[in-house]
């Protein structure tokens, strides 16, 4: 992360502005720290199916009570606490070779739509259509979008029930 503590400080005062939710950016210590600790440890503990568990406590641990959740003896620490793994189990599924390729393609991925803001949210629907939401804090336009990739992709099933597939 190129951000300074002074830019975070300052994103965060908007966020609140906007949400009403105030963040704590001391879980950053010094500009330039990546992020890939965390978002490793959540993805690999997806495996596990400890998902949701890892990512509310690293996100609660960070954002909430501004623990430094950038270094691995931290991370780790809250994984095991949240999730009751041993510790070996979770880095282990952290240092998995694959764990760092799907990161690096996803982040790829998300470096290729040229978003500048955060959150962004990238919702793709079954019939592959997407939506992008960058910067939007709101929830109404995000399940608006849902709500109508939804809508299509049963329209094109019942199409589908009744019609011939698309020619070749």
């Amino acid at each position: 992360m190129a951000a300074g503590l002074e830019q975070e400080q300052w994103y965060y005062q908007r966020c609140e502005a906007t949400t009403g939710r105030r963040f704590d950016h001391r879980w950053i210590e010094k500009r330039g720290q990546s992020t890939w600790l965390p978002n490793a440890l959540i993805y690999a503990s997806e495996k596990l199916s400890y998902w949701n568990k890892v990512h509310e406590a690293l996100k609660i641990a960070g954002l909430t009570r501004g623990e430094p959740i950038l270094r691995r003896d931290v991370a780790l620490k809250i994984a095991v606490s949240a999730t009751g793994a041993s510790q070996t189990e979770l880095e282990n599924a952290l240092d998995d070779p694959e764990t760092s390729k799907s990161i690096s393609a996803s982040t790829g991925e998300f470096n290729a739509f040229g978003v500048t803001q955060r959150p962004t949210f990238v919702i793709r629907s079954e019939i592959e259509d997407t939506a992008i939401f960058s910067g939007i804090y709101r929830a109404e336009p995000i399940l608006a979008a849902i709500d109508a990739m939804i809508a299509d992709e049963n329209a094109y099933n019942q199409y589908a029930a009744t019609h011939p597939p698309i020619p070749s």
